[in-house]
């Protein structure tokens, strides 16, 4: 199903240079899909059943992920990494910022992998061309900065609330 829902996504988006050479990006640029069975229903009959469990491997690897993002910002508050940084509970900068810096850290180990499983379900074959190991490479954390952005602010943000929330609650519950 997650081959469906990137198909979708990737519907009538230009894939690397479409020309005559390339009729797979030049396939994958034209197709329209009415909804989600139509997409389902076509990927099976024309593409196999098995096709729509491409990269149900690599999902199950990037639950490193929130592990990695979880296990390093605990990591940094119990060591308390930022130094000068009160105790004072109403402080929300030294969670953000450990928060910050540990899905920064979580993104970029599994970013690499993130590409090649939206290239495998979008059926994305990797250019001929690129025999160069380093623009290789560099195809793989094309994107990063935004999604660095996107992700680290989501988590840092989720993390000062997770601390607040958690202090809220647990002042509640040593009042009761």
């Amino acid at each position: 199903m997650y081959a469906v829902n990137t198909r979708l996504k990737l519907q009538g988006v230009k894939l690397g240079k479409a020309d005559e050479k390339d009729g797979q990006n030049a396939a994958n640029a034209k197709q329209q899909y009415t909804g989600i069975i139509q997409c389902l229903f076509k990927i099976s009959i024309e593409e196999g059943p098995i096709t729509l469990w491409n990269g149900t491997l690599t999902s199950i690897i990037l639950c490193w992920n929130p592990a990695l993002n979880l296990g390093i910002y605990m990591m940094l508050k119990r060591h308390r990494f930022l130094i000068g940084i009160s105790d004072n509970h109403s402080d929300s900068i030294a969670p953000f910022i450990n928060s910050f810096i540990s899905k920064f850290i979580a993104t970029i180990v599994t970013y690499p992998i993130q590409v090649l499983q939206t290239r495998h379900r979008a059926s994305v074959k990797i250019k001929e061309g690129i025999s160069n190991h380093q623009s290789w490479l560099r195809s793989l954390f094309r994107g990063l900065n935004s999604k660095l952005l996107q992700t680290c602010l989501n988590s840092a943000i989720m993390f000062v609330l997770y601390e607040r929330l958690f202090d809220i609650l647990t002042a509640h519950l040593l009042v009761n």
